[in-house]
């Protein structure tokens, strides 16, 4: 026993010796700019003993925050700008099993409300230059297990010093701590673990000047408390859970056509390693690696320590500026100029105040209607009196000139907290009324460029969270379970996905443990911003001519109950009917338009036609008598030559009257054939709200 407890102390040494080293390497500066950045923030942006030193000279002590409305902005592009993660099949994954993913991934992100916990991590990067997400299974609510995602204080992960990369991956370990009491050690990690820390008034260690009560992040804010202020079960330890690489031996997967290893999941049984052994083709070999160990301390108590059953450590960090280990964040190149503008907007104030009186002097013992502390505190007022003896006792002091160009000092800082953080007077839509729309959007996206990096590294940990997730998938969504989704979009409904279904034939569907994927990261904008320009070029194309449904244009508005009036459209029939009824009477009327048309081009031509043949049957009959005379007087054989000219002239004109007369009678045919196709494309297309699932009629209702 002496051993084993001995053994658990050396553990919890090691353990705090290891935070301490990172602690005072680095940490500690980062958090005390990350309050620093924090009370600028929120409008604390004086020292104490300045502002009292001002206050008490009766001088104006001004906080105009032009932070917090530069980081609203920024804030107001990540809230614009949503992620949409999909997987890409990778060697042996395949398409079906990486959109299952994609379901599964978005499953967890509605659960976990993803799309706020991602604005609290982004907003602690740009204000403190580092946020944390951090994920693991969780088996509360879900007895077989679900990823659970939440958000760190910054100031409580410590990372290690030594690590120079963005990525988890390569760090050697890191850190997370926070302040519990022994009745939440015991409700965590077991009953009876701060059985030796209910006693502790300082801790067991010699630097461990933080490890005993201490002050933390709060409604209360930072406070410090004293021996004797609690009572002993309200102390406050410091609970160190450390995660740290260590070499170990363990089982590979190795493929034996293309060589790639992946580890063997610790989750599984035998039974599950046997069969994905079998139906991939797999080898397994004993190999050393890199595994993640786990170990928990408070004070001098280890209170856990084993191999962690994940793949990565569970933190995954948010950066806004990252440089070979250096973390910079948007509000700290913004104290600077915020300070100058407050000092200089008091300063303004000071002089203009100081200007309204300069003073007086007086002669000894001349006034009369009050002494000189009351003339002090009252002599600037509006209809002073004084009484003298001699009106010449008293002289008005001339305020000093306001110095040129102290107005425009402001203006300067002002410019200079733009220009700093890259955020102009388009992207917080002050541009000037006579300044065109395009020429806004155009300066606007011109402005966003200088946000690119930190919206870069936004996606960067996206990625990271990703795949952590998918790993976290593959490795204990093993069994056959049912996600439950429903999509953000109008008259949505639950959609139900089997995955890790074993079938009748033995093969299993959506087998999400098996495969390789690849993290597919994409952005979409706000939903609201998006249901805007879906309703506006819906609505455009339908102007241009288009069928586009009803229930299309009322499902992207922003009508507050357009799912009951879709719900209603689809139960009401006629509406349907009348709508199609609408579209019929416009073939018809189109339809009967080119009949008019043809119509009047056939009488046309045939007037043209009609006054041809009265001028040719003019010529002809003088020719007639002409050919006649010419006839006579040339004998038999000149009569019979012209007899067959006459015939074939004859022919030749009933040849064109007869082609006038098909091509009348193909246009009529034409107008004829569209229209009755219109009529039976019309009849044929269903209602859109129906597809037809049995025999002729038969119908059953679907989603718009």
């Amino acid at each position: 026993m002496a051993s084993a407890a001995s053994s658990q102390f050396e553990k919890a040494k090691d353990n705090y010796q290891r935070y301490s080293y990172a602690r005072d390497n680095g940490h500690m500066d980062f958090v005390e700019k990350a309050k620093r950045c924090e009370s600028f923030y929120r409008g604390l942006q004086w020292e104490e003993k300045i502002r009292k030193r001002l206050e008490m000279a009766g001088k104006p002590v001004l906080t105009i925050n032009e932070i917090l409305s530069t980081i609203n902005v920024i804030q107001g592009e990540q809230v614009n700008n949503r992620a949409d993660i999909t997987f890409r099949p990778f060697e042996d994954g395949d398409s079906v099993t990486a959109t299952a993913l994609a379901k599964a991934y978005l499953q967890i992100s509605n659960n976990n409300r993803l799309h706020w916990k991602e604005s609290e991590v982004f907003d602690d990067g740009i204000i403190t230059s580092r946020g944390f997400f951090d994920v693991r299974m969780k088996f509360e609510r879900q007895m077989r297990g679900e990823v659970d995602i939440s958000v760190l204080n910054p100031k409580n992960v410590v990372i290690d010093p030594d690590a120079d990369k963005y990525d988890p991956d390569t760090w050697s370990e890191v850190f997370i701590t926070k302040w519990m009491t022994p009745d939440q050690i015991d409700a965590t990690y077991g009953e009876g673990k701060s059985k030796a820390l209910k006693q502790v008034e300082v801790s067991r260690f010699e630097t461990a000047y933080d490890s005993i009560d201490n002050w933390e992040d709060s409604f209360a804010g930072d406070t410090t408390q004293r021996d004797g202020d609690k009572p002993k079960d309200k102390l406050r330890i410091r609970v160190i859970e450390r995660q740290y690489r260590k070499s170990r031996m363990t089982e590979h997967f190795v493929d034996p056509r293309t060589g790639d290893s992946r580890p063997v999941p610790k989750s599984w049984s035998k039974t599950r390693i046997k069969r994905t052994q079998n139906t991939m083709d797999w080898r397994i070999r004993q190999s050393r690696s890199q595994q993640i160990r786990w170990r928990i301390s408070a004070d001098s108590v280890t209170l856990f320590d084993e191999w962690s059953p994940y793949q990565h450590f569970t933190v995954v960090p948010y950066f806004p500026y990252f440089r070979r280990g250096h973390t910079m964040g948007v509000v700290e190149h913004l104290i600077s100029p915020q300070e100058m503008f407050n000092k200089v907007a008091s300063q303004e104030v000071h002089v203009v105040n100081s200007s309204a009186n300069g003073g007086w002097k007086l002669r000894k013992g001349s006034l009369q209607n009050m002494d000189i502390d009351e003339l002090e505190k009252r002599g600037a007022e509006t209809g002073l009196v004084l009484e003298l003896e001699n009106p010449d006792d008293a002289q008005k002091i001339q305020p000093n000139q306001i110095p040129s160009g102290l107005d425009r000092l402001t203006v300067n800082m002002r410019e200079y907290i733009k220009a700093v953080s890259n955020v102009s007077d388009s992207m917080r839509g002050f541009d000037r009324e006579d300044v065109a729309a395009k020429a806004i959007q155009a300066k606007r996206q011109a402005g966003a460029i200088g946000l690119s990096k930190p919206m870069d590294n936004l996606v960067r940990t996206r990625y990271l969270l990703a795949r952590n997730i998918l790993c976290l998938i593959q490795e204990f969504y093993t069994e056959e379970r049912i996600l439950r989704i429903t999509e953000e979009r109008p008259g949505a409904k639950m959609e139900e996905i089997p995955v890790n279904q074993v079938q009748e034939d033995g093969t299993v569907l959506n087998d999400l443990t098996l495969g390789t994927y690849d993290v597919v990261v994409g952005s979409t904008a706000v939903r609201d911003g998006y249901m805007d320009d879906q309703f506006e070029e819906a609505k455009a194309l339908r102007e241009l001519g288009l069928p586009i449904p009803d229930h299309v244009l009322i499902a992207s508005s922003h009508l507050e109950k357009k799912n009951e009036i879709i719900e209603e459209m689809q139960q009401d029939p006629q509406a349907e009917a009348n709508a199609r009824r609408e579209e019929l009477e416009l073939a018809e009327m189109e339809v009967a338009l080119q009949d008019k048309q043809a119509e009047a081009q056939r009488k046309m031509a045939e007037t043209s036609l009609a006054q041809a043949r009265a001028e040719k049957t003019s010529v002809d009959a003088q020719k007639t008598a002409m050919d006649a005379q010419t006839a006579q007087s040339a004998g038999p054989e000149i009569a019979l030559q012209y007899e067959k000219m006459m015939l074939e002239a004859q022919l030749e004109r009933e040849k064109m009257a007869m082609e006038m007369q098909l091509k009348r009678e193909e246009m009529a045919m034409d107008a004829k054939i569209k229209m009755a196709e219109a009529e039976e494309r019309l009849a044929a297309q269903p209602a859109p709200w129906e597809v037809p699932v049995g025999g002729a009629g038969s119908t059953t209702p679907r989603n718009p």
